[in-house]
């Protein structure tokens, strides 16, 4: 039958001990649509019953596109006519306790599938991040360093400030979208009234951000004056939480950084 058809409307009175098997001989044998007719009333004789079957439409919906994501391949067609004939076989609480079994276990699985995707994302961003530290703190320990660096630029800044005196540099490093690179520089000299500076490097491979999508990503280092507990490294902290960085420790040294570098890949490969 096609809904092209010519279709009439009609209501059915059955006796209510005998509906259900009523309902059912016209479903299997009739051409007919049955239209809820108390969709909208909230005193429904089968409510409850909705309530559950619409509860394991979902499930099953869940499931179907779980299962389409992780096997693209198209399922062979379902075969109603056959579940039809052995439904007498199924009872609602049955199927509802399967359903419900492997619901909650492909959910299980999701929830340690994207666990662990989460790791090896934070652990390939860190790997990242203490590359650069190893190449930044190098320069800085070398001896000739060109007039022009980053780092030396940063450190001439902060470190050499108050008419010579030493000072302690603290630092705080992770990554962020790099279309967002420019904005987070710009409030973050605001914020600190130019008394910070920010280095970015590219990272040459895009990385997933929070809602799983391809992205261009940096690496950046703030470089400030005092300790990771001061009132100015606090400052920047909630800077790169408002912006939704990903913070990373920042290694002591170039020998801490390469030690953490190849902890990282012997873990990511």
């Amino acid at each position: 039958m096609l809904r092209s058809e010519t279709m009439k409307r009609g209501t059915l009175v059955l006796p209510a001990e005998r509906a259900e098997l009523f309902v059912e001989v016209l479903g299997k044998e009739a051409f007919l649509e049955i239209i809820d007719m108390n969709s909208t009333s909230m005193q429904r004789q089968y409510r409850r019953q909705l309530q559950r079957i619409d509860e394991l439409e979902r499930q099953l919906r869940r499931m179907g596109e779980l299962l389409d994501e992780a096997i693209p391949e198209t399922p062979p067609p379902a075969n109603v006519a056959a579940f039809l004939e052995h439904s007498h076989r199924f009872r609602l609480e049955d199927v509802e306790r399967e359903v419900q079994s492997s619901y909650n276990q492909l959910m299980k699985f999701q929830d340690n599938n994207e666990a662990l995707k989460a790791q090896e994302q934070r652990a390939i961003e860190e790997r990242f991040v203490a590359f650069v530290a190893s190449t930044a703190l190098a320069q800085t320990s070398s001896v000739p360093v060109p007039e022009n660096d980053a780092a030396l630029a940063a450190e001439s800044l902060l470190a050499h400030a108050a008419g010579g005196l030493q000072i302690k540099l603290g630092t705080i490093a992770g990554v962020i979208s790099s279309a967002s690179a420019h904005r987070f520089a710009a409030t973050i000299f605001r914020a600190t009234r130019g008394n910070t500076y920010t280095h970015f490097q590219a990272i040459p491979a895009k990385l997933r951000d929070a809602h799983g999508v391809l992205v261009n990503k940096s690496v950046f280092a703030v470089y400030f004056q005092g300790v990771a507990t001061s009132r100015m490294s606090q400052q920047v902290s909630r800077i790169c939480d408002a912006f939704g960085c990903n913070l990373y420790e920042w290694p002591a040294d170039a020998t801490a950084a390469r030690r953490r570098v190849a902890q990282l890949e012997d873990l990511v490969n």
